[in-house]
């Protein structure tokens, strides 16, 4: 693939790098912020008052600094932060509109992308965009403007976020240095939503178990989102482990994370996350398998022992409910829905608009739901116009791995997409994570083991 040119403000930034981004190459600061994130999910559990105010200062203080000190390292990091955050500040009660992190990304997004003007839009992704106005049409004209603007919000900022980090990541170049650092702002928000999620099952008097999604042991919550936050987490460690070149004491630090993680998972009876996550991890490895061998070994070796050991735990541990939970083949309805809205694609070829398959869907199945997977609403809603916006993305996904320079970017490519189109298909686009961690699929990576690091970080 012809090596990318940045644009001059890209190419000054990339040697510019904020002293203290670069400081994350330390182990201390690395635990130092997973410390953190822990005390964060303690104090938030105790004191849950506290949360919205943190959550507020946090994201005021970044996005001044994204306007206020242009810098695409640190933008780039705040991005990943506010996508592995949101279900965690959604938990906790913190956020002030449901799709805060999908706006706050949009933002981000806009204001960068504008900042460095050389970075224009693929033809692809007009294209794609295009193909989902119609159906915005449609709804606008169906109804009350304020019913109207909360179904456009809810069901075209997911598709809006992946065109616009489609878009930006198409021309970013990341290096292993700052792979780790937007990874671990995946993992660090995972950890307080470990702890809080940890600290509800602890302190619940009245915890029960049955073979449903348990949102007791989900911090209160919606476990499929829980699971899923749980799962890019899970997916993040592991790629820290086999291609960022940690040493000995932090890989055992980040199997331990891991192990813990993964239990979390499993309790939230959601099992999405562990699916998710499984197919993931496997199909990194066998990318990975040439040059990477005895460490994937290894450390599957590890987690099959922890599993071994782990789950009749966990197992025993919610009255044997867990193992009833994922040897039930059943799809919680999802085959249901997805039957009904293909459809309502047959019936209206055309779609029936931006959210308002979910009244039509209510009537054939009989019961009050919402779209699960994203690839059959985009049918319903959009209908034919919507298989083409799937295919316009669909071939450049495609295109981008085939145009991988070597075996490491194209684990990462295949690892970051199949995560988000798996979670496509369980949990649509609910969280921004999932719709962002496409665009970053359309990202070059560059991984160099640390002492043959150039001074050029990242654009």
């Amino acid at each position: 693939m012809a090596e990318r040119t940045l644009s001059p403000h890209a190419q000054i930034d990339a040697k510019t790098q904020i002293p203290s981004l670069n400081r994350l190459d330390s182990d201390l600061v690395v635990i130092a912020v997973l410390i953190a994130h822990f005390g964060l999910g303690i104090l938030v559990s105790v004191a849950p008052s506290f949360a919205r105010p943190i959550y507020i200062t946090i994201f005021a203080v970044g996005l001044t600094r994204v306007l206020l000190y242009p810098n695409k390292t640190y933008v780039t990091a705040f991005l990943f932060y506010v996508a592995g955050s949101e279900v965690f500040w959604r938990a906790t009660h913190s956020i002030i509109f449901w799709e805060s992190g999908k706006y706050l990304v949009l933002l981000t997004l806009i204001i960068e992308i504008f900042r460095y003007r050389s970075i224009k839009m693929p033809i692809f992704v007009f294209g794609y965009l295009m193909m989902l106005m119609p159906a915005a049409f449609l709804t606008l004209s169906s109804g009350d403007f304020f019913d109207v603007r909360e179904l456009l919000a809810a069901n075209l900022s997911g598709p809006i976020v992946l065109a616009m980090s489609i878009w930006f990541f198409s021309e970013v170049t990341i290096n292993s240095k700052n792979l780790k650092l937007f990874l671990i702002c995946l993992i660090a928000p995972a950890i307080s939503m470990g702890v809080y999620a940890l600290y509800g099952l602890l302190t619940n008097e009245n915890l029960t178990w049955t073979t449903e999604s348990n949102w007791q042991a989900s911090g209160g919550f919606g476990p499929n989102q829980v699971s899923a936050s749980f799962s890019l987490a899970i997916t993040a460690i592991f790629i820290l482990i086999v291609l960022l070149f940690e040493n000995k004491k932090m890989k055992l630090l980040w199997i331990f994370l891991v192990i813990w993680i993964t239990g979390q998972t499993l309790l939230t009876f959601s099992r999405g996350g562990i699916f998710s996550a499984t197919v993931v991890i496997f199909v990194i490895a066998a990318h990975l398998l040439r040059r990477h061998l005895l460490v994937i070994l290894i450390l599957l070796f590890i987690l099959l022992l922890a599993y071994q050991y782990l789950f009749p735990i966990l197992d025993n541990y919610t009255d044997n409910q867990l193992r009833e939970r994922f040897q039930d083949p059943a799809d919680s309805r999802r085959g249901i829905i997805m039957n009904a809205e293909l459809q309502l694609f047959k019936r209206n070829p055309f779609g029936v608009g931006v959210g308002l398959s979910k009244s039509k869907i209510t009537n054939i199945v009989g019961f009050e739901t919402a779209a699960h997977n994203e690839y059959s609403r985009l049918l319903a809603e959009h209908g034919v116009l919507g298989l083409i916006a799937m295919l316009l993305i669909g071939s450049k996904w495609i295109e981008a791995i085939f145009r991988a320079q070597g075996f490491q970017e194209r684990a990462l490519i295949m690892g970051f997409s199949l995560w988000s189109l798996i979670n496509m298909y369980i949990n649509a686009t609910r969280i921004v994570a999932i719709p962002f961690i496409f665009g970053v699929a359309f990202a070059q990576f560059k991984l160099i083991k640390p002492e043959k690091h150039s001074i050029e970080s990242n654009p």
